[in-house]
């Protein structure tokens, strides 16, 4: 588990939205860093020692996660767009005074990187992505969160949670997933906070899917520094994706393989960084 230390959180306001986030580090250059589903913006606290003297580090907690706050009637419709996303994200860069700024992502929060690329590319110095999201598109992913009898089924499966598992035992039974997948998905869905947490989510960035081909673009004509981590024994996002990712770049020598799994943010992956002197 990850070791939380005391350190005030801050708020930032856009219309109906709140972000919660903190910030950490003395250095000069400026970070943006966006944690993983069901984590918080104090994840990224155990790469303070190894960023501290570089970086300046706004950690945000994403919408329904820690104590930022979604306006609940936009769940079901009017959800989220990239416009709105790139407004949040523009007003807070000029409210902070920040020109240029480095990224880090993990996971879902590497979703949301690729978007944040997209948008800003000219104004990002070093991009570091763990087991990054959204580097291969998912057509169930979006056909499922636009269909009403989905969503329905799904606010039906929050109280009803046999009706989730059995469709995970199916596609795990006729291979769609793999075992180790279908684990994890029932860990992150044991409870009814987990499983609306995760409706949450799945509805609000249901219309936030970066331009994968675009960003790799904007990575090769802007020079941006792009850094892929993976888990050795990942098997929800595997080390596959960051190699192809990274064939159509300049530089394809940005993948690195950590021994570990899904959990890459640890004193152990900073230690990693620190001893390769990739910060």
């Amino acid at each position: 588990s990850i070791f939380y230390k005391q350190i005030m959180s801050n708020f930032f306001r856009y219309k109906d939205f709140v972000l919660e986030y903190i910030v950490f580090g003395k250095g000069p250059e400026k970070m943006l860093a966006l944690h993983g589903f069901g984590r918080n913006a104090h994840d990224f606290l155990v790469f303070e020692d190894a960023l501290k003297d570089r970086y300046t580090v706004f950690s945000f907690s994403i919408f329904h996660h820690g104590k930022s706050e979604y306006p609940d009637k936009r769940i079901h419709s009017n959800t989220l767009q990239k416009q709105e996303l790139k407004e949040i994200v523009e007003v807070f860069l000029m409210q902070q005074n920040i020109e240029r700024f480095s990224l880090m992502g993990y996971s879902l929060g590497g979703k949301l990187s690729f978007m944040l690329m997209e948008f800003f590319a000219e104004r990002i110095n070093k991009v570091f992505l763990f087991a990054a999201e959204g580097m291969k598109e998912r057509g169930w992913y979006n056909r499922v969160s636009h269909s009403i009898f989905w969503q329905r089924f799904f606010r039906i499966g929050i109280q009803i949670p046999i009706l989730i598992y059995i469709p995970l035992r199916l596609l795990q039974w006729f291979k769609f997933i793999k075992p180790a997948s279908e684990k994890f998905l029932i860990h992150k869905l044991d409870t009814e906070k987990k499983r609306q947490l995760v409706y949450d989510v799945w509805m609000t960035f249901r219309d936030i899917h970066p331009n994968i081909e675009l960003v790799q673009n904007l990575i090769n004509t802007q020079k941006i520094d792009c850094q892929l981590f993976y888990g050795k024994y990942d098997t929800i996002i595997p080390v596959e994706l960051g190699k192809a990712f990274s064939k159509k770049l300049n530089n394809p020598n940005v993948v690195y393989c950590i021994e570990t799994g899904h959990s890459l943010i640890s004193e152990k992956v900073a230690d990693y960084l620190t001893s390769k002197d990739l910060l």
